[in-house]
């Protein structure tokens, strides 16, 4: 169960950044640029792997 929940933790804020900022941010007026920019943030969970 203890590792369920670490599992859960950990992909909350994937979650964020991947699925809800971007809509969030654009329809606060933000950049295209700046919203295509935010995969840098996904960077530290794809090296985690390796």
């Amino acid at each position: 169960m203890a590792l369920v929940g670490l599992y859960v933790a950990q992909a909350i804020p994937i979650y964020l950044v991947a699925a809800a900022l971007p809509p969030i941010l654009r329809a606060r007026g933000a950049d295209l640029s700046l919203i295509g920019g935010l995969g840098v943030l996904m960077l530290p969970w794809v090296i985690k792997p390796l």
